[in-house]
């Protein structure tokens, strides 16, 4: 069995097929987050970085963006719960990035909820970190910063 072939039956499995089919074209173009420039941003110390939320399986959580705050999986209810609670405590005026890395930006299950849950709290200021194909090839891979540690 292939790579890929065992990556769509596992996906069919779980549910996630159909909503990995749908791009994510409801985010203006203007609101993905370069990984270059979120990299650059955690790096240096004497930069605010934005409110970082991963919206993603909890499992991918053991290595991820530096200061990201684990909320689960935007495209199920609960983790959609989590992410508006976690949002709740926030200005509304706050720099905030969301993230997956579970797959394509463009096709991930978890982020247009996030992004769409998100501006209906009134947040203006919400990118999307764009991972073209996954956090690994798009973030570790290139030797961005990385933190370890397991679902809070």
């Amino acid at each position: 069995m292939t790579r890929r072939l065992a990556l769509v039956l596992l996906l069919a499995a779980a549910g996630l097929l159909a909503a990995c089919g749908k791009p994510a074209a409801d985010v203006p173009a203007g609101d993905f987050m370069p990984a270059a420039d979120l990299a650059r941003i955690v790096a240096d110390p004497a930069a605010t970085p934005p409110t970082i939320l991963y919206v993603g399986p909890a499992v991918l959580f053991a290595r991820h963006v530096p200061g990201a705050i684990l909320t689960g999986e935007a495209g199920t209810p609960e983790g959609l719960a989590k992410l508006r609670a976690a949002a709740e405590r926030l200005p509304r005026t706050a720099d905030v990035v969301v993230y997956c890395g579970c797959c394509a930006t463009a096709v991930c299950p978890n982020i247009r909820p996030a992004y769409a849950a998100l501006k209906a709290m009134g947040f203006a200021r919400v990118r999307v970190l764009d991972l073209p194909e996954n956090f690994r090839a798009n973030w570790k891979s290139l030797g961005y910063p990385v933190e370890q540690g397991a679902e809070p």
